[in-house]
C-alpha cells in the first residue's frame, strides 16, 4: 500500500492522467467521448444558434474517433494508433456497403429532424 501511494505522489501530472487513463481505459473512453461531443455541440448549438443541419452530422463522429485516438495513443503508444488507422481504411465489404452505412446515418438523422419538425406544428 505505501509503494502504490510513494509512486502516486512521485507522479507529475501529466503522468498521473495517464497513469488513470491507462487503469481504467473503458470508462476514460466513454467519458471522454461524451465530453468531447459535448465540447462540439456547445458552442454550435448553444451559444453560436446554427441550423440543426448540416451541423448536427459530424456531432456523434466527432468526439468517439477523438476519444479512440487518444485512448489509443495513451495506452498503445504510436503503433496503436497506426493500427488503429489502418483498420479504419481496410476494406472488408463492397464499396456499397460502406455507401450505405453513410448514407443510412444521413438518412436517419434527417427523417428524426423531420419528424420533430411536425411533431412540433412546423408542418413539412
Amino acid at each position: 500500500m505505501e509503494n502504490a501511494n510513494n509512486l502516486r505522489s512521485a507522479l507529475t501530472p501529466t503522468d498521473r492522467v495517464r497513469f488513470v487513463l491507462r487503469r481504467h481505459p473503458l470508462l476514460c473512453f466513454f467519458l471522454l467521448a461524451l465530453g468531447l461531443s459535448w465540447v462540439y455541440e456547445l458552442p454550435v448549438f448553444g451559444f453560436l444558434h446554427l441550423p440543426f443541419l448540416p451541423w448536427s452530422l459530424p456531432a456523434p463522429i466527432i468526439g468517439p474517433t477523438l476519444a479512440a485516438f487518444l485512448m489509443m495513443s495513451v495506452t498503445e503508444g504510436r503503433a496503436g494508433v497506426l493500427r488503429l488507422l489502418r483498420r479504419c481504411v481496410s476494406w472488408r465489404v463492397g464499396v456499397q456497403w460502406y455507401l450505405f452505412a453513410l448514407l443510412g446515418i444521413f438518412a436517419m438523422v434527417l427523417l428524426s429532424f423531420l419528424s420533430a419538425r411536425r411533431g412540433n406544428g412546423g408542418g413539412i
